[in-house]
């Protein structure tokens, strides 16, 4: 029996062992790899320590130190739930079906896993923080052994929760609308700032008073709920202590038992059959233009728009450029409206944010998202002007919409309505501008963009720093040019000088346009070849 256990734990055992070996060897082939892994360790170990240490220090205030850990606990309960989903596909010890061959039972998969998750910054980081709520929170009384019977309880969740999560889902990430919901899940962590700065109302968002209702709700999560034991044992409340061990305990055991089952259903089916998404779809075909885009001209100006718009809402990386260039603003705008800017009816021009990010993100490297396939436009006939404006046509139709609802949004709250004329007018010659820019920027600059099945943030080696630095430069171009529309769009107050502006910005913003994608018809009329072979990743790597 003892040699049975043995036996078992040294299968745990060598899983962790391998999982610190890739991570060894994975480091040991790339130096941007190990420079990136030690900053987030470093950031991720920082964040730890920090919060363990801060636990400590709020230690004589009972009431302020429940608030602070329950908070920190919902938060590193979401993240071990929705940031593995981010790193599968670049993290190899994520995906359970490279275990298939492996002889190992499931129980000792099951723990050697769970061993794994913990054996990295991430679980040293969530060990520290709770290391110091332990300290911070043990009662003067026998029952302080639940305190850290209750972190190690709580460690246990986060780590099972993360594996079960990542297990149930690896057949669907390995698909395009896995790849999907990965960009939503970045949109949601990104803004989460400013959502829940803008849900607690005005004030400092480290106002404890206001942050305790939401606190003391959200911890009745399950997978908080050791936390919560952790809270009631300083307070002295036993029996609440060992109702919130018990559904912490029965919660883990759901998990395990979740995560099973996952483990048994993606190790025994076929990879050909689980991603369904690709088989089904495969055979429901419907002409370019149908259903939807009819309004397009039957021209190769429509056939480039038409193929440029099903992209947009279908290819992943495309779907990053618009999250994107519709998060920066509006994170931007959070902040405005956090001081007060719901009742400033200016604010509505604040839309020309999502028209000057947004548009400026998709139109600075149109070819690039081509890559080596604008061989077919080459192959159909070198018609530089057809297809650029035919890719204008696709940025306009989805950066210009986002503009106005971002503009009648932001009316509705604020009662701007006077402005929306302006935001609107303004908002269209910004995206005509910015299309003109992007025209010449795509042809003399063209940088392909990463190609990866299953990680949509995935980039080429020297890339990321050109795509980096053309994008500054172009921006401060577009800055500037867009200058002679957004001043007066901010000073002007009159119905005269509204209407004026209204009449005058659309014009400029066409004139713009047509002069740019002038520039870069005649600029790249006879570089077809060399467009090719910069925008062919197996040559230009």
């Amino acid at each position: 029996m003892n040699r049975a256990k043995r036996h078992r734990g040294g299968r745990a055992g060598t899983l962790v062992r391998l999982k610190l070996r890739l991570l060894v060897n994975g480091l040991r082939m790339s130096a941007g790899r190990t420079i990136a892994f030690g900053l987030g360790a470093l950031y991720a170990l920082g964040i730890g320590g920090a919060a363990g240490i801060g636990f400590v220090a709020l230690s004589p205030s009972r009431r302020d130190l429940g608030v602070a850990v329950e908070l920190a606990a919902v938060g590193v309960v979401l993240g071990w739930a929705a940031l593995p989903l981010l790193g599968f596909g670049s993290d190899e010890t994520l995906d359970p079906t490279r275990l298939a061959l492996l002889p190992i039972p499931r129980r000792d998969l099951i723990a050697g896993l769970l061993g794994a998750s913990l054996a990295g910054p991430a679980g040293l980081a969530t060990a520290l923080g709770l290391l110091g709520a332990t300290i911070a929170l043990l009662p003067p009384s026998p029952g302080a052994i639940a305190v850290p019977v209750a972190a190690v309880l709580q460690l246990a969740l986060c780590a099972a929760l993360g594996r079960a999560t990542i297990t149930a889902l690896s057949s669907a990430l390995r698909s395009r609308r896995g790849r999907d919901l990965r960009i939503v899940i970045v949109a949601v962590v990104g803004f989460a700032p400013e959502a829940l700065r803008l849900a607690i109302g005005n004030g400092p968002i480290s106002d404890v008073n206001r942050l305790r209702p939401w606190a003391h709700a959200l911890s009745w999560l399950p997978p908080v709920l050791p936390v919560r034991a952790m809270v009631a044992a300083r307070s002295g409340h036993w029996g609440a202590v060992v109702l919130e061990l018990a559904g912490g305990v029965l919660t883990l055991a759901a998990l395990l038992a979740w995560w099973s089952h996952s483990l048994d259903r993606v190790l025994t089916t076929a990879e050909a059959t689980a991603d369904r998404s690709a088989t089904v779809a495969a055979p429901a075909r419907t002409p370019l233009f149908d259903p939807g885009l009819g309004f397009l001209p039957r021209t190769r100006t429509g056939a480039v728009a038409a193929k440029e718009l099903r992209y947009a809402w279908r290819e992943p990386r495309r779907r990053v450029q618009l999250v994107s260039g519709l998060l920066v603003p509006l994170i931007l705008l959070g902040g405005a409206l956090d001081h007060g800017g719901f009742h400033h009816h200016r604010i509505v021009l604040g839309a020309l944010l999502v028209a000057f990010l947004g548009g400026s993100n998709r139109a600075v490297n149109q070819l690039g998202l081509d890559g080596p396939a604008y061989w077919i436009h080459e192959a159909a006939g070198h018609d530089l002007r057809a297809d650029l404006t035919g890719k204008n046509i696709a940025v306009a139709l989805v950066a210009y919409p986002l503009t106005l609802v971002a503009a009648i949004a932001l009316a509705v709250v604020s009662g701007g309505w006077a402005e929306l004329g302006v935001t609107a007018a303004v908002g269209a010659a910004l995206v005509a501008m910015l299309l003109g820019v992007g025209d010449v920027a795509s042809v003399l600059l063209p940088i392909p963009a990463p190609d990866s099945s299953v990680n949509a943030w995935g980039a080429q080696a020297g890339q990321g720093c050109t795509t980096g630095l053309l994008s500054f430069a172009v921006l401060g171009v577009e800055a500037v040019l867009a200058a002679p529309i957004v001043i007066p769009a901010l000073l002007v107050t009159g119905a005269s000088g509204r209407a004026l502006l209204i009449a005058a910005a659309p014009v400029y913003g066409v004139v713009m346009h047509l002069a740019g994608l002038a520039v870069a018809v005649r600029v790249g009329r006879d570089r077809g070849p060399e467009l090719l072979e910069k925008l062919d990743r197996r040559q230009s790597a």
